[in-house]
């Protein structure tokens, strides 16, 4: 198995940013001794040593691999017992990433549930400050038809004391109608007394000074 990390001259302990640094000097800089066959190995082994090692998933399939196989490989008696049990290991850790990617989806997924509930919650609470202001709104104009309530009986209040006053007032005047009319008809009895006396005594003399004639 190629080591990718002498193909682009780094350490194994190198930063994805070193990784990206090496292969772009790796593709721009080719060795002027070596035929353009050469040259084109060589830049392909670096591509695909960029490929491996800056992908995170196959960066960490391929240094499993090869621990693997730098610990375990003199307990092997030919190339390909090697082979196969890399082979198995790969399965093994391909079987491992399957797994890992399922978690980090389903983790994904589980913060867009969050995100979610999040946003929900969000217009519930934005709903709430509607209804609290709505809320407000009319315990304003609740308030505001309190005070207009409260002038409009100061208001019948005041009309009532000016209709007690011209009550009272047309009590007053009826009283003294009253009293002027009894007046009137005293005064109407006592003018016919002295009509009538004054007829009879200018009859009286009527009849006097006809008897003398």
């Amino acid at each position: 198995m190629k080591d990718f990390y002498s193909v682009l001259n780094i350490d194994s302990s190198a930063s994805p940013l070193l990784i990206d640094a090496a292969y772009e000097h790796k593709k721009n800089h080719q060795d002027i001794g070596n035929s353009d066959y050469d040259n084109m190995r060589s830049f392909v082994e670096a591509r695909r040593a960029h490929n491996i090692l800056s992908n995170k998933a196959y960066r960490f399939l391929y240094d499993i691999k090869t621990e693997v196989k730098d610990r375990y490989i003199i307990s092997f008696d030919s190339q390909s017992e090697i082979d196969e049990f890399m082979s198995i290991i790969e399965s093994v850790l391909v079987k491992i990433h399957k797994q890992s990617t399922t978690q980090i989806k389903e983790i994904h997924r589980l913060h867009q549930d969050i995100r979610g509930l999040s946003s929900k919650n969000t217009d519930t609470e934005n709903e709430l400050k509607s209804a609290i202001k709505k809320i407000e709104n009319k315990t304003n104009e609740i308030a505001g038809l309190k005070t207009k309530t409260k002038e409009f009986l100061a208001l019948i209040e005041q009309k009532d004391k000016e209709i007690s006053a011209i009550n009272e007032t047309a009590q007053w005047l009826e009283c003294k109608n009253e009293r002027y009319s009894k007046l009137l008809k005293r005064t109407g009895i006592n003018t016919f007394k002295i009509v009538s006396v004054v007829s009879a005594i200018f009859l009286f003399i009527i009849i006097v000074l006809f008897i003398n004639l």
